[in-house]
């Protein structure tokens, strides 16, 4: 009987840090190169974009902080599919919204501010998921305890960033 080669997936983390490194550089790439008219358009979707990530972090919140310890197949693949699609979709609006800052539409310390916050939310999104899947893995309280703490302080900065995005959006007086 022929044994199939099982391969597996590098379990360190490289693949999140280099994820990390990517996005904290991405605020301080400032070079005067033009992207072009595609790429401002692709910028123009983060308004609409920013939406998912904000209500898919906050129910992943709800979810874990709830459901968190159910033990049934489906609760935790809802459980790890609100994960994946927290951090996949704060990645895309990260990356619309550089696009849309790099157009020069908007400016000012506030946006400057508001993008370190996103990009933060994305960051903390990634290694939520790293250790939440080290927890699958090993299920070592540690983890999981670690992977929810980054999940509510990213709940947090959600919303932060939200209401600073209402505040570019409709103006200063924006409550």
């Amino acid at each position: 009987m022929k044994q199939s080669k099982v391969t597996t997936k590098s379990k360190s983390g490289l693949g999140s840090l280099a994820l990390t490194s990517v996005l904290l550089v991405l605020p301080l790439f400032n070079s005067e190169v033009d992207f072009g008219p595609a790429i401002d358009f692709l910028g123009r979707f983060h308004p609409l974009i920013v939406h998912f990530p904000i209500v898919l972090v906050l129910c992943t919140v709800l979810l874990e902080w709830l459901f968190g310890s159910f033990k049934g197949p489906i609760g935790i693949a809802i459980i790890k599919m609100m994960y994946q699609g927290s951090v996949i979709t704060s990645i895309a609006a990260v990356i619309a919204g550089y696009f849309l800052y790099r157009s020069g539409d908007y400016g000012g310390e506030l946006v400057k501010y508001h993008f370190w916050v996103g990009v933060s939310v994305a960051v903390l999104l990634v290694w939520c998921l790293h250790f939440r899947r080290k927890y699958a893995r090993t299920h070592r309280w540690r983890w999981r305890q670690l992977s929810r703490f980054l999940l509510l302080l990213a709940g947090g900065l959600v919303m932060l960033a939200g209401h600073q995005g209402g505040s570019l959006t409709h103006g200063p007086d924006f409550d």
